[in-house]
């Protein structure tokens, strides 16, 4: 009864979300009729899925020739039937990282560090982009901001409906104020991540705390981000400040008391985040160690 739903709902929007978000205007209308074929094929090789019909829209929405559309129709799966309506969402999901752009595959891979069912601020994935070097100036002048231009990556990843606007903010320059991923497409994007060695780890919080006692085996990790946790006796271990190339530094929503002084040793520090983390104590020197941060998320109350 679940799928017949779903079916049902797929057969309610396929019409008008797929028409609305790939109108073509200015087309003969033998080249319409065209269109007009090829996406009802495509529709119903998605099984009539609403989340399938939405990424197709996303795929396609850039793509304004029939050879094109063509070209998507010969890569989806022709196999059809309810035993595999699982089966068609992830072929559409995998075309549509594939139809991504190099700059956005590695900001979408990255969006796999967030829980299940998180809605995501808009500014943190950001941040995070900017931190990893995945922000650049490449295409867009000096003067532009990395923020406005990570920003631009957030919204074409939300226009192709890989990412999902859980709240506009119309009152500020951006235009996403908060996000979040379908749980398909988180899944996807944690498996194309161990795939590709993406060096993405999701880790229980008692798995967690034992590996940070042994950081050894982490010398080459880049970003350490703990959500959620408390720490014994309100200290952070000494061992944090030998993650030599750490680049960003995560605590939100954690127990604990100080700042180790050694921290001022992470050198290549690009963002640290202490939000929500209570009344935390930072050493004095140790900020102005940290040459190359540019993003400091402070708790609600702290003390220098």
């Amino acid at each position: 009864m679940r799928i017949r739903n779903t079916a049902n709902i797929g057969f309610a929007i396929k019409a008008g979300l797929l028409t609305e978000l790939l109108k073509i205007k200015g087309k003969p209308s033998e080249e319409i009729n065209m269109f007009e074929k090829i996406r009802k094929e495509m529709v119903r090789k998605c099984g009539n899925l609403p989340l399938a019909i939405s990424l197709l829209g996303g795929i396609l929405s850039n793509k304004e020739s029939s050879e094109k559309w063509k070209l998507v129709n010969k890569n989806i799966s022709a196999r059809t039937g309810v035993e595999n309506l699982n089966d068609e969402i992830q072929q559409v999901l995998h075309l549509s990282y594939l139809d991504l752009p190099c700059y956005l595959k590695t900001c979408f891979l990255y969006t796999g560090m967030y829980k299940k069912d998180e809605v995501i601020s808009a500014i943190d994935p950001c941040v995070m982009w900017i931190a990893q070097g995945m922000s650049s100036h490449h295409n867009h002048p000096n003067e532009v901001k990395l923020m406005e231009i990570a920003q631009g990556y957030l919204t074409e990843l939300a226009s192709r409906l890989i990412v999902e606007i859980a709240r506009d903010d119309p009152t500020r320059r951006q235009t996403t104020r908060t996000c979040k991923l379908h749980d398909a497409v988180r899944e996807m994007c944690l498996s194309l991540a161990r795939d590709e060695d993406f060096g993405l780890q999701n880790a229980p919080f008692d798995y967690l705390f034992e590996k940070i006692v042994r950081l050894k085996e982490f010398k080459v990790l880049n970003t350490l981000s703990i959500c959620g946790f408390v720490f014994e006796g309100g200290k952070l271990s000494e061992e944090i400040s030998k993650l030599a190339l750490l680049r960003i530094l995560r605590f939100r929503n954690c127990l604990f008391d100080e700042i180790p002084s050694s921290v001022k040793n992470l050198v290549y520090l690009h963002t640290l985040d202490l939000w929500n983390s209570g009344t935390v104590l930072i050493p004095n020197g140790v900020l102005d160690r940290m040459l190359r941060l540019r993003h400091l998320f402070l708790p609600g109350y702290y003390a220098v």
